[in-house]
């Protein structure tokens, strides 16, 4: 059986550009209705450098450079948190974890063996 692809190569210029636009598109996707809101770009962001750099000091010392502040990274953790892209661990509350479906994605684009990447969305009519 055959299947029409389309597709669109996207440039990168870095891991966090790639990773920031998949996030991106997964956010979009996982709401699944064009009237529900994604979450926010500084949302995105953010995630995305947890997703690069790991969910730890140094990376929320990065992120207090760029300019996000104490108060709103942790309003951000919280909003990324109760969307389900976060999950705070169980012995430790200050920590989190990312979701199942986000943890693949990042170990699937953060794979070096090979650099060209394919995102497949797959729509199902009703």
């Amino acid at each position: 059986m055959s299947k029409n692809v389309y597709v669109r190569k996207m440039k990168v210029n870095s891991d966090l550009d790639k990773i920031n636009k998949i996030v991106t598109i997964f956010s979009i996707i996982k709401n699944g209705n064009l009237g529900v809101m994604h979450i926010r770009p500084r949302c995105v962001e953010v995630l995305s450098y947890y997703m690069v750099f790991g969910f730890n000091d140094d990376t929320k010392k990065l992120l207090y450079s760029i300019g996000i502040t104490k108060p709103n990274l942790d309003q951000i953790n919280s909003e990324l948190t109760k969307s389900g892209y976060l999950i705070r661990d169980e012995r430790n509350f200050t920590h989190r974890h990312f979701n199942a479906e986000l943890l693949k994605i990042k170990e699937y684009f953060m794979d070096e063996t090979n650099r060209e990447k394919m995102f497949f969305i797959k729509l199902d009519e009703q």
